[in-house]
């Protein structure tokens, strides 16, 4: 079994107006789009839970395996500096049986970001008094 837990989020670069990205102009839709936000400082707790401590160097390296294979989703998603730290743990008095596991420590910046859309400006009234 595999489990993934949030240990941290909390924001770690602001920007200046909040604005996280460049606006985007969306043709089809005739409206623009823009993104207010930051960058978090996340980590998750991936532990891994075998019932035999021979298994366990095999799933560590099937965590590994899999986190690395996925950098380009986690940098297509704006996740950046990422961050992996493994060590191993038993287990032999809470469970009826050994728990051996292996834990890997995942941290980086991610974006937190709230997008809205809104109509470009048609037409711009100006009066002099």
């Amino acid at each position: 079994a595999v489990t993934v837990r949030l240990t941290g989020d909390a924001s770690a670069q602001r920007f200046v107006g909040d604005i996280i990205g460049n606006d985007v102009f969306d043709s089809d839709a005739n409206e623009w789009e823009s993104g207010d936000g930051y960058l978090s400082r996340v980590q998750l707790e991936i532990t891994g839970w075998t019932l035999n401590a021979d298994e366990r160097m095999a799933l560590r390296h099937a965590i590994k395996t899999i986190l690395v294979g996925n950098f380009e989703v986690f940098d297509s998603q704006g996740m950046v500096e990422l961050e992996l730290q493994f060590s191993d743990a038993e287990d032999f008095q809470s469970y009826s049986a050994p728990m051996y596991m292996t834990n890997c420590s995942l941290s980086c910046y991610a974006p937190t970001v709230i997008t809205s859309t809104a109509a470009p400006i048609a037409a711009v009234s100006v009066s002099v008094k």
